[in-house]
């Protein structure tokens, strides 16, 4: 590469998803962590990074001029996905739109709902919280058949949606009915032994 990466987030799914991806892309970066319990993410400094003070961010630093920077999770995994073409999203047209139809099937019906239930729990409305939990759950159920039909979320070739959809139903644990959903428990555990999601799960976790 002709300019470094370096990626600000602290132990959170999504800063998680970017490092997955970074590795998998075989992207060298650097990482620097951001203390949320600290309130590192609302310093000067780190909000001239990102104003929302929100991470995880992705900076890249050329050889002169300014850097580029790029913030909002999905954002920044579609960047990864430009500088590193066909790693992280299939080269074929036909291919490309399935990876990215089950990428954002986990992003939009999935996650979404399930990061707005952690929100409500945390100002105190459990039982709306919980009914979108039930329901982010539920969804993600119907990615038995996908599961089911392929290696990988999308198919035969590792990808976005693999990232997306590991890490949030990874997060809920036995609270996900993993016991009846067999082609999803075998999809876990393969992509869980893979290089690049162990590295890229591990790289918030001191620092």
């Amino acid at each position: 590469m002709s300019h470094s990466l370096r990626l600000w987030g602290d132990r959170t799914g999504n800063c998680i998803r970017v490092a997955i991806a970074l590795h998998e892309a075989g992207l060298p970066f650097e990482a620097r962590r951001i203390s949320l319990t600290n309130a590192e993410h609302r310093s000067v400094d780190f909000r001239a990074l990102n104003p929302m003070g929100k991470v995880p961010v992705l900076e890249e630093r050329g050889a002169c001029g300014l850097p580029r920077v790029t913030d909002q999770t999905n954002a920044i995994l579609l960047r990864i996905s430009a500088i590193a073409p066909g790693t992280l999203v299939p080269t074929s047209a036909t291919a490309a739109s399935i990876a990215m139809a089950r990428y954002f099937f986990f992003v939009t019906d999935v996650i979404a709902p399930s990061h707005a239930g952690f929100w409500l729990a945390r100002q105190g409305d459990s039982a709306a919280a919980e009914r979108l939990q039930t329901l982010s759950r539920a969804t993600a159920e119907l990615a038995e058949t996908f599961a089911a039909n392929g290696t990988f979320m999308a198919g035969d070739t590792f990808s976005l949606a693999d990232i997306a959809a590991f890490t949030i139903l990874t997060s809920w644990g036995n609270d996900f009915p993993w016991q009846r959903l067999p082609a999803l428990s075998e999809w876990r555990d393969r992509v869980a032994s893979r290089s690049s999601v162990i590295a890229g799960s591990r790289v918030f976790l001191s620092g």
